[in-house]
């Protein structure tokens, strides 16, 4: 599973298969969501940041230092 928010408290959670992929993007394009911010995991994020592209969305990775600063702000 993945968990996807537009900000807080609107979080989803998505399958990490293609068919989740499909259904993630969809709802993140109905949010009106050009740009993408994800935890680098050790190579976990690479299928995700490759469809993201394909799905014409910009895709930044972070470190989990920054994105739980982000989270917490």
């Amino acid at each position: 599973m993945l968990d996807v928010a537009l900000e807080p408290g609107s979080t989803k959670h998505f399958a990490d298969t293609p068919a989740g992929f499909v259904t993630r993007f969809k709802w993140l394009k109905q949010g009106g969501v050009k740009k993408i911010c994800c935890e680098a995991t050790g190579g976990f994020e690479q299928r995700l940041t490759r469809a993201a592209w394909d799905q014409a969305f910009d895709m930044f990775q972070t470190n989990s230092l920054w994105s739980g600063t982000l989270i917490n702000a």
